[in-house]
């Protein structure tokens, strides 16, 4: 069958459409069936979700989501970095406090004799406060705070999307090698000492030559944490570092532990007893200025982890609307027609 339509101009539009079928029966309107309630099933139904508890996707095995995560990966070795410096912080301010009262029993010794029994007492707490403990807690505390480090830094730069201003090798080369350093330095001038013309002054620079390279050393690795802050908070490498007073404070830290342990290993190389006892005070200075750093790089960490995790969700106060003061009026509701369905 086809229809012609007239249009302007004379021009004949052709539509075609099916014919209608000899036997087809007008359509019937289609009732819906009364609802007879919830479906029911004679077993339990195979189809739906999994008999399993709702995880986090990060925690679901066997899946892409659970590869290492950096973040918590930082998380939990920061946590643990801060329980070992602790730890450390607690053992090296016991052995400071072992050296005084050994220095006070060598100031008694000068007019009176010592006990026997406190001349014990103080050795077995300098043998066991700090030979037996202190190095090996020191040892961990610089694996676990430098893999924190490492850490961190992946983090802050996967997040905000910029990598980070200096290479690995450059940040091992601040924080590790004023030591190396005044090692070679202290090893070319002992070569120097063997030549009969250049051995007094090669003798007499060693102290001056390792203070020196130990402090300009340890002052350029404090910029290494300076910009595990920066990339912390977010900011770009075009923005101004504006060290917080935890980072300036270990910074000073840092470089004083440092001077004081080359000092100390000077001073116990002198002779006398006055210099020796000087070194006595010196050794309990450096355990008293390394508890001091324990404790501030305890304070660091926390700040820059702090900065990387958002707070949680149990932490946060929840916050109640009391009232809403110079707020416009809403809007009037439109006014629904008594015949219109819901």
């Amino acid at each position: 069958m086809a229809d012609a339509r007239q249009r302007r101009g004379g021009a004949v539009r052709w539509v075609a459409v099916t014919p209608p079928r000899p036997d087809a029966q007008p359509a019937t309107p289609r009732h819906e069936p009364p609802y007879t309630g919830p479906p029911s099933y004679p077993a339990p139904p195979r189809w739906g979700f999994p008999n399993l508890i709702w995880r986090l996707p990060t925690h679901v095995p066997g899946t892409a989501s659970s590869a290492p995560d950096p973040a918590a990966a930082q998380r939990t070795v920061g946590v643990g970095a801060t329980v070992v410096l602790l730890v450390l912080a607690v053992f090296t301010a016991l052995a400071g406090a072992a050296e005084l009262w050994r220095y006070a029993l060598l100031v008694q010794s000068r007019e009176t004799a010592l006990s026997a029994t406190a001349v014990g007492v103080s050795d077995r707490l300098v043998v066991w406060g700090y030979l037996a403990t202190v190095p090996l807690l020191s040892l961990a505390a610089v694996i676990m705070t430098f893999g924190w480090f490492v850490l961190a830094r992946t983090v802050a730069a996967r997040r905000f999307g910029y990598q980070p201003p200096r290479s690995m090798f450059g940040v091992v080369l601040r924080i590790f090698g004023p030591w190396p350093a005044v090692g070679l330095a202290l090893g070319l001038l002992w070569l120097l000492s063997l030549v009969p013309a250049l051995s007094a002054v090669a003798v007499t620079l060693m102290p001056a030559v390792a203070l020196v390279v130990v402090t300009v050393g340890l002052v350029l690795g404090g910029p290494v944490l300076v910009e595990l802050e920066h990339a912390a908070l977010g900011n770009g490498p075009s923005a101004r570092m504006r060290p917080s007073w935890q980072v300036l404070l270990w910074w000073v830290a840092w470089v004083g532990n440092g001077v004081l342990v080359v000092v100390t290993a000077i001073w116990r190389a002198r002779e006398g007893l006055q210099q020796q006892a000087d070194a006595v005070v010196l050794t309990a200075s450096t355990e008293l200025a390394a508890a001091t750093l324990a404790v501030l790089t305890v304070l660091v960490i926390r700040r820059v982890m702090a900065l990387l995790e958002p707070r949680h969700l149990g932490s946060l106060r929840r916050l109640r609307v009391v009232g809403v003061r110079g707020a416009p009026a809403p809007e009037p509701r439109t006014a629904r027609p008594a015949g219109a369905s819901r």
